[in-house]
């Protein structure tokens, strides 16, 4: 029971971490438009109705993040856990994608950003994919394992 918990809680850490640190490289490679502060989350709002004025390529960044972060959340959980390395990594999967939904609820989406990371469920096989990762590599370490 403990290592199924430390499985989906480093998961979704580690998962968190690579996605702040790929949005990090997004905002680098797409920095926002002169005058807006970041860090103003209410200015940032007001400032940004609907990101008319963002490219796309940072839009894109934040779906890649979302995904690349939950396949190694996913990756992570499965690694971890003893059974059921699928059932974890789904956990860590719907972690994200939880999140992502407040995220795009919260803020000032587009429509089609919204349906990619959240009603298509990106997150879910991003965390499953990150899983057959796992134990493809598990099943390599242990010959006749799986």
């Amino acid at each position: 029971m403990v290592r199924s918990v430390l499985a989906v809680v480093l998961g979704v850490v580690l998962g968190g971490a690579t996605i702040s640190a790929v949005e990090l490289i997004g905002n680098r490679l797409y920095p926002l438009p002169e005058g807006i502060d970041p860090n103003n989350l209410e200015a940032l709002r007001a400032s940004i109705p609907d990101f008319p004025d963002v490219p796309l390529g940072w839009k894109l960044m934040e779906l890649v993040a979302w995904a690349f972060g939950s396949a190694v959340g996913g990756f992570v959980a499965a690694s971890i856990a003893r059974r059921s390395p699928v059932v974890h990594a789904a956990a860590v999967g719907a972690f994200f994608w939880t999140a992502a939904a407040m995220n795009m609820l919260g803020g000032r989406h587009p429509l089609w950003l919204g349906l990619v990371g959240v009603a298509i469920s990106l997150p879910l096989p991003a965390a499953y994919a990150g899983a057959k990762l796992a134990l493809l590599r598990r099943a390599r370490a242990v010959p006749g394992l799986y």
